[in-house]
């Protein structure tokens, strides 16, 4: 997983390699809550158009802008989305997140920043830019 120059990672169990990325140092304490960073990378065991809706809920999430793409080095489909979180879930009501969700077979991977994690446009084209890249092996 490429990720801009002076930026961190780190990991909490193996499941966790190369998810949590930040341009600021950031430690994870065993046993507590995984801290918010810029960008969160994860696999989810759901098919990408399950992702989709979950991540668009109505209940919770106003969508700001849907869009289809091709990303990885495999040129897999994807869905690029950005939504306001209506309703307290794991964030306040008003949070916004940008996720790059990429069919990966039966699975789907998931790249992710929200705005409360600091310069939400740049992290959002890093977003981008880790889905574009990424190798798919």
């Amino acid at each position: 997983m490429a990720y801009p120059a002076g930026w961190y990672t780190d990991t909490v169990t193996e499941a966790w390699t190369c998810a949590l990325f930040d341009p600021n140092l950031f430690v994870i304490e065993p046993f507590t809550e995984l801290p918010v960073t810029a960008v969160l990378v994860y696999i989810d065991d759901n098919p990408r158009d399950e992702v989709v809706r979950a991540l668009t809920d109505p209940e919770f999430f106003r969508v700001v802008s849907l869009e289809s793409g091709a990303f990885t080095d495999a040129a897999l489909p994807g869905v690029v989305v950005q939504t306001t979180q209506t309703e307290p879930l794991f964030y306040d009501a008003g949070t916004r997140t940008f996720s790059v969700i990429i069919e990966r077979g039966a699975r789907t991977i998931v790249l992710q920043t929200l705005d409360i994690a600091g310069d939400f446009k740049l992290h959002k084209d890093v977003v981008v830019a880790m889905a574009a890249q990424m190798q798919i092996t």
